[in-house]
């Protein structure tokens, strides 16, 4: 397949300068006959990028609903809680520090790293 391919330079924790090199999906669409797009509204797209977004989606505020994740409906608030947990935690120390689900259900407030469980 004849895609296009995105150079997205990127600078790693340590400082090195690295290029990661994609390709969009979106892209292939163009080497199938009659393919269709199909819009997907926002509130289905749930993006974990970080060890915070990680922690969000591993807690009680999350469930498992027909394959998707669904915010529980037990929730009082219509935003999530602000999770930033210090640099520290990295993907691969993750599972050491949170090896229980986290309950922040009820979480109005920014949580910071010295709060968690």
């Amino acid at each position: 397949m004849d895609m296009e391919i995105i150079v997205n330079p990127k600078t790693l924790d340590g400082g090195l300068n690295v290029i990661q090199l994609e390709t969009a999906v979106g892209a292939a669409m163009k080497s199938f006959d009659n393919a269709l797009g199909i819009n997907v509204p926002r509130s289905r797209f749930l993006p974990v990028k970080t060890t915070s977004d990680l922690l969000l989606v591993m807690s009680n505020l999350y469930s498992m609903n027909a394959g998707s994740l669904t915010m529980s409906p037990k929730r009082e608030f219509l935003t999530t809680p602000h999770v930033k947990l210090g640099s520290s935690f990295t993907k691969v120390r993750f599972t050491k520090d949170f090896y229980t689900v986290l309950l922040i259900l009820d979480k109005s407030h920014p949580l910071r790293q010295e709060e968690r469980a």
